[in-house]
């Protein structure tokens, strides 16, 4: 068997030399989120999907047969101001078919809402996120409005509920927008 390494290695210029380990690839986006904070939980997972209805924050489609409803994080991993998977940074979208996510993806998020919603529409719908990153941070605070009398409305943990102190009225609230506004 020597005898024929050697032959080998004569004619051919081969050599047999002793494996190399492969070097294991660092993924940059992985250490990155590593290194940010990540203080999400389940109770905030389900609070973030309450608070919109288990709907995407973006364009409202519930969960379906080709797509999904997944928390986003809306400053991008990526980016040098992303605070790290924490509840004001996470926003559920759809992902699959034409999901918000995946059109999304790493991009600047009012840019790209501007892009697929249009300026006026990308404005109220920004103002609708910055509510909700102001209520995980502290539930206390008001949510957008109330949709039979337009005013603020609060939540209440005691009952786990939004209320309008205006109408009196109680349940989950949404901000409906009419399509042709734009």
């Amino acid at each position: 068997m020597a005898a024929r390494q050697s032959l080998f290695s004569r004619v051919f210029g081969w050599r047999t030399q002793p494996e190399v380990q492969p070097v294991p690839r660092v993924d940059a986006y992985r250490v990155r989120k590593r290194a940010l904070p990540n203080t999400m939980t389940a109770a905030d997972r389900r609070r973030a999907l309450d608070y919109w209805g288990g709907c995407c924050a973006i364009c409202g489609k519930p969960p379906g047969l080709w797509h999904t409803v997944t928390l986003d994080h809306w400053i991008p991993i990526s980016h040098a101001d992303c605070p790290g998977t924490v509840p004001a940074n996470l926003l559920p979208m759809c992902h699959g078919n034409d999901g918000c996510n995946n059109q999304k993806h790493a991009k600047n998020p009012q840019q790209w809402l501007v892009a697929k919603l249009g300026r006026r529409k990308a404005a109220r719908k920004l103002e609708e996120i910055q509510y909700f990153f102001r209520w995980m941070d502290d539930p206390a605070v008001e949510r957008a409005n109330c949709p039979y009398c337009d005013k603020p409305v609060y939540y209440s943990q005691e009952d786990d509920t939004w209320e309008c102190n205006y109408c009196r009225s109680t349940g989950f609230f949404t901000v409906e927008y009419d399509a042709d506004a734009e």
